[in-house]
């Protein structure tokens, strides 16, 4: 089971709109939509993270925020499109698609 609260903010000029939210947790989704969380997570290596990665932010560059959960581990992280490591950007992909589909719900 992995549980994240996800956030995406900046973007040019704010022109993006408001930040992206979500919350989402594994068990809650279909079964074939958890596990392919699951299987990001595991690619992204995010426990192998630090938090706050050394690398300056990029001008009008998103930002994203991580709190993960995962078998009882916890992690947060924030990263930056200049600060992005390698295998975390299909994850963020993910993310972003699903908090623009929740938001669209909601409405």
């Amino acid at each position: 089971m992995v549980r994240i609260r996800f956030s995406r903010s900046g973007g040019f000029a704010g022109l993006q709109g408001p930040g992206q939210k979500l919350e989402v947790d594994s068990k809650e989704l279909p079964a074939e939509k958890g596990r392919e969380l699951e299987r990001l997570v595991a690619a992204a290596r995010l426990f192998d993270q630090p938090e706050k990665p050394a690398v300056a932010a990029v001008p009008d560059g998103f930002q994203y925020d991580l709190a993960i959960e995962d078998g009882g581990r916890r992690h947060s992280l924030r990263v930056s499109e200049g600060s992005i490591p390698p295998g975390l950007p299909p994850l963020l992909d993910w993310l972003t698609r699903a908090a623009r589909e929740a938001a669209g719900k909601k409405k």
